[in-house]
């Protein structure tokens, strides 16, 4: 692909989105999940370490295609790139999965942003009553994250997840004391959109700058 195109695809996205950085402590396998559904990857996933009251444990978060999709492309660790639109079912191509070790005295709560355009709109998955592990995974279309299920889900308050907005998504998974403290938080950030797929993993990002440069590109930013 020649600069110029990457650039503008670059521009394009930042246009439309704010990049949260990926968090984790290591970005790779996580053998012990399935996420809920046998044959879900787990070779990609944002890994944090936690650890409370003398236990040890991880959290994990990762993109993994919807049933027959194509995988999410890996742009660099923690950051994949996507297919807008719908599969055959009407859900979008791709889900957030997640994975976490429930230690005591810890409360766990997943973050999901369906804001496409310069900013986060979250909602709010609380896990409460949970013991053992906590997997799964979610498709962003599903009701129950758009319309909520308090306490357990808090919908966003300002958008309804649209397979089709182009956008950058962030998607945070933590891990609190009984105090509110975090303990320990997983990350990831997910490209939505037509051409995101095309842009090489090495030097997507790299190349940010160049595109706002050539292109005399100025953020502006929704209130």
């Amino acid at each position: 692909m020649k600069i110029s195109a990457v650039a503008c695809v670059a521009a394009v996205l930042l246009s439309t989105s704010a990049m949260a950085e990926p968090v984790f402590d290591r970005f790779g396998a996580l053998p012990q999940t399935e996420f809920g559904g046998d044959g879900i990857p787990n070779d990609r996933v944002a890994v944090t370490n936690i650890s409370s009251e003398g236990v040890d444990g991880e959290i994990g978060i990762t993109a993994t295609p919807r049933f027959s999709a194509p995988s999410p492309t890996l742009v660099s660790d923690g950051v994949f790139a996507v297919e807008s639109g719908t599969t055959s079912d009407d859900r979008s191509k791709w889900n957030f999965s997640y994975y976490a070790d429930v230690l005591p005295g810890l409360n766990y709560s997943l973050l999901y942003d369906f804001d496409p355009s310069n900013g986060t709109d979250y909602g709010t998955i609380n896990f409460l009553f949970a013991s053992g592990t906590i997997e799964d995974s979610q498709n962003p279309t599903f009701a129950f994250l758009n319309d909520g299920i308090a306490p357990f889900v808090i919908a966003p308050e300002m958008f309804d997840f649209d397979a089709d907005a182009n956008g950058i998504y962030n998607f945070r998974f933590q891990a609190r004391d009984a105090n509110g403290g975090l303990v320990g938080e997983a990350a990831i950030d997910v490209i939505v959109g037509e051409g995101a797929t095309d842009v090489p993993a090495p030097a997507a990002f790299g190349l940010l700058g160049l595109g706002l440069a050539g292109l005399g590109f100025a953020r502006r930013r929704k209130v």
